[in-house]
């Protein structure tokens, strides 16, 4: 059974779900749970449909990947996990994949935001580029909803 689980999380709904579904795989596995925020500071970044400069300081995206990790850490039930927290940055699929690699993780549990074929093509899919360069299982937990699926993009 899987022993070392990683979470890759960001600012979306997708994430809270996949901390959610690894958080009960660690219970039934007593598996070890590190959450991984990876904050980069592109010259420009978008959040939903504008685009916007960025000029942040290394203590600024700190502040900013611990307050991602508290947002998707609140009113989880996390009795009986034993529960990290790194953050790094970078681009977030090497940085992820680099973490899965060199702490030998058994598991990747990350969340899909459900772009289309069109526009993960377009973008590229972190999700899909873990999927494919990890040396680990990975797993990916959609929204159970359809309905909440949209074109919109959520940075990571």
């Amino acid at each position: 059974m899987f022993k070392k689980i990683l979470v890759p999380v960001d600012d979306s709904k997708f994430s809270k779900l996949a901390y959610l579904k690894a958080l009960d795989l660690a219970r039934l596995s007593h598996a070890e749970l590190t959450i991984l925020q990876v904050c980069s500071s592109p010259e420009y970044s978008a959040r939903g449909d504008i685009m916007f400069g960025l000029s942040l300081t290394d203590e600024q995206l700190e502040k900013i990947s611990r307050s991602i990790i508290h947002d998707v850490r609140k009113e989880a039930d996390e009795s009986n996990v034993r529960i990290t927290e790194k953050t790094s940055s970078g681009n977030p699929a090497q940085m992820i994949i680099r973490e899965s690699i060199d702490h030998q993780y058994d598991l990747i549990v990350m969340g899909s935001r459900g772009n289309g074929p069109f526009k993960g093509a377009i973008l590229g899919s972190v999700s899909q580029k873990v999927l494919v360069g990890a040396e680990c299982a990975v797993l990916i937990v959609k929204d159970p909803d359809p309905q909440t699926t949209s074109d919109t993009v959520v940075a990571w």
